[in-house]
């Protein structure tokens, strides 16, 4: 009777210990879980904070961008009542630079000489002075 009082102790203690462990390891996976979601909030709220960033740094160079080529204008006249604001439009200027950017691509692209982006920088890399 002694013995098995024993053993059934021992296992209850067995027991008692996977069960603390178990317990240990769900509290863990609710930690980890806690942590995902919130620093997917998180991420989500910088990835705006950025975008937002980015727009008005972007608009704040644009303006003085403008009111550089403004003044540089002004100076070139010498009047400076004949030119009152110059403003650049980010979309225009967005597609103005991939517009002479293609042009001078397709420049250095001629049929005879390239067949290939391998073709476009060797003949960047040859014309090297």
């Amino acid at each position: 009777m002694q013995k098995e009082l024993s053993r059934l102790r021992a296992e209850r203690e067995d027991l008692e210990g996977q069960l603390a462990k178990r317990r240990r390891k769900i509290i863990d996976q609710e930690i980890r879980t806690e942590e995902d979601g919130r620093l997917a909030r998180l991420l989500v709220r910088t990835q705006a904070t950025m975008r937002d960033y980015l727009r008005v740094a972007t608009l704040r160079k644009i303006d003085r961008l403008s009111q550089l080529v403004t003044e540089s204008f002004r100076c070139l006249l010498r009047k400076q009542t004949l030119v009152q604001r110059v403003l650049i439009d980010p979309d225009v200027l967005n597609r103005q630079f991939r517009l002479h950017l293609h042009r001078g691509i397709s420049y250095l692209a001629t049929p005879n000489k390239v067949r290939g982006i391998g073709g476009l920088v060797a003949l960047a890399v040859k014309e090297r002075p």
